[in-house]
């Protein structure tokens, strides 16, 4: 197997990205970053120019992610996971929610993740990996934010089926669904909470970080996380 144990992380530029990136770094992953921004991710890349590599992509768009999958890169390493963090939010009434809006959401949330799933499973089979999708306490219902649960809601599905696709392979799929983090998306619901009283990245990329580190022969349910002073008590949830 070659020496470089690659994982995707999608979404890499944002906050819960970044705390992962430096998970992944500590513990000896060399990961490809890919975010829509090319100057946020040359400057991940700066800091830390031999360890990763970036890759500009939308993962809306479908075209990007067959780009992404032919690059030289992938040769040079084993790709033993996929991060999908990245993920859009965008609030409002039911009856006069943009169609615009429900279709970027569910193309970046829900499409772009199972995209980005199918294209790397041929790439790990060879040495097995786990694809690591990151939900929300949301998929069970959120006042205002119909299109962001149906997505979430999407991704607990499709994760669940995975799973009993590949059950007794080497491909192992997973579900994190944390409720509020520390984060601007966070912040665009409720800019009034306490930061010491809901998750912060650090959190959720341990529990990522554990999961890709742990032996392919355990699998995991879905795992929620609970800011426990907040996400019990949010006004959103239902």
């Amino acid at each position: 197997m070659p020496n470089k144990r690659f994982v995707i992380l999608t979404g890499a530029t944002g906050t819960l990205g970044k705390a992962v990136c430096g998970q992944l770094l500590a513990e000896g992953y060399h990961p490809i970053l890919v975010a829509r921004d090319i100057h946020k991710l040359k400057a991940l890349q700066q800091v830390h120019p031999e360890q990763v590599t970036v890759f500009a992509c939308d993962v809306s768009d479908i075209t990007a992610i067959d780009e992404l999958f032919r690059q030289p890169f992938l040769q040079t390493g084993a790709l033993c996971g996929v991060i999908a963090c990245a993920g859009i939010l965008t609030m409002g009434a039911t009856a006069n929610f943009a169609q615009c809006d429900w279709d970027a959401i569910m193309q970046t949330n829900l499409t772009g993740t199972f995209a980005v799933f199918k294209q790397a499973i041929p790439h790990m089979q060879p040495h097995g990996g786990s694809l690591i999708a990151i939900g929300s306490r949301w998929a069970s219902g959120a006042k205002t934010a119909t299109a962001y649960a149906a997505s979430k809601a999407g991704l607990r599905g499709m994760i669940a089926s995975m799973q009993k696709e590949y059950a007794g392979t080497n491909i192992r799929p997973v579900l994190i669904s944390p409720g509020s983090i520390a984060s601007p998306m966070s912040g665009s619901v409720n800019n009034g909470a306490r930061p010491l009283d809901i998750l912060q990245p650090e959190d959720v990329a341990n529990t990522i970080l554990h999961v890709l580190s742990s032996s392919q022969r355990v699998i995991f349910n879905e795992i929620i996380m609970l800011a426990y002073n907040y996400d019990l008590t949010d006004e959103y949830a239902v």
